[in-house]
């Protein structure tokens, strides 16, 4: 006996890969990227802090390596979902109604 029940269909995400949060870390993502690149602005205008560009730099390249691990997650996810509601819905349909003519050849 199977039961099919439309509670436990849904995939189960934990509160910290939920989207709301998602969309807030990309938020705080893009701002600490506009502010490492005014950081790289700024020691490129002065050059006695030339040496400490690294610090920008490297706050660029992890924030833009985490925005872009969080974009292609929540893209998967969505192109999941998009499978999945696509599959119910073709499941739906009866075999008795498709018609045998789509079958001969």
């Amino acid at each position: 006996m199977i039961i099919e029940d439309k509670v436990f269909d849904k995939t189960i995400v934990p509160w910290f890969d939920s989207e709301i949060v998602c969309y807030i870390t990309i938020f705080f993502l893009l701002l600490i990227s506009v502010f490492s690149i005014i950081g790289i602005s700024v020691v490129n205008e002065h050059m006695e802090y030339y040496k400490l560009i690294w610090v920008p730099e490297l706050m660029l390249v992890m924030s833009l390596g985490v925005l872009i691990s969080i974009i292609v997650r929540l893209i998967m996810r969505y192109i999941n979902s998009f499978k999945l509601r696509y599959l119910k819905s073709f499941d739906q349909i009866s075999v008795s109604k498709v018609s045998p003519k789509l079958f001969e050849r």
